[in-house]
């Protein structure tokens, strides 16, 4: 070693400490090195165990703002906190944003607040999908259109409600309240159990509108 260096070894012959003239400090443990300083920072191999801490003193923070950073209250439980409080926690259930219990895997508790999560998109379509193992679905906004069904976009194959609070079904540009577009068969069918009640619509081959009512025996009243 060199004239400069610091080396320190236990009684069997393991290295402990080496302070070399390259300005390195190492630690080691078992003859294995497990802390480094570098010209860039330190590098550790291992483990690093710290204390619980708090919202107001977390356990891994900042220099410049102390009261930010990572803590644990819990057992299984990793918190965040910013300014002196905590604002989210992960547990093995799930994400609690605004809860300290979260019930699912991402839950969020606005408190009096009436906006509890925003969603944004840089282009003209913003969607958010929903999925189970055999099926996805859209809710999400387009030209002013607010969207809900199979499709990723607002197409007649999805529900519509416009800038005006129009609802089309079957089409992308509800005139009226509640638009209904399609090009054959009954638009409208109303049932009680398996007994049809009321049916609107285009009901035979003559291409005109029709609106047929049932009693309960199931015949036709109008």
């Amino acid at each position: 070693s060199g004239d400069n260096d610091v080396i320190i070894k236990d009684g069997t012959g393991n290295l402990l400490f080496n302070g070399n003239a390259s300005n390195s400090v190492e630690l080691y443990f078992g003859g294995s090195k497990k802390f480094e300083t570098t010209s860039t920072g330190v590098t550790v191999t291992g483990n690093i165990a710290v204390g619980d801490g708090s919202a107001s003193s977390p356990s891994i923070t900042f220099s410049g703002d102390t009261d930010t950073g990572i803590f644990r209250t819990a057992s299984n439980a990793i918190n965040f906190g910013t300014n002196g409080a905590e604002r989210m926690r992960l547990t093995n259930t799930g994400l609690g944003i605004g809860t300290t219990s979260p019930a699912v895997k991402l839950d969020v508790d606005a408190g009096a607040s009436d906006s509890v999560a925003r969603f944004t998109s840089t282009d003209s379509n913003a969607r958010i999908l929903i999925a189970d193992n055999a099926d996805i679905m859209y809710l999400g906004t387009q030209s002013n259109k607010f969207y809900i069904g199979a499709n990723d976009s607002a197409t007649s194959g999805n529900l519509i409600i416009d800038s005006s609070g129009n609802v089309g079904i079957g089409t992308t540009s509800p005139s009226q309240i509640l638009h209904l577009e399609k090009a054959d068969d009954p638009m409208l069918l109303i049932t009680r159990g398996s007994s049809n009640r009321v049916l609107l619509g285009d009901t035979g081959s003559n291409n005109g509108g029709d609106l047929l009512l049932y009693n309960s025996s199931g015949s036709n009243t109008v």
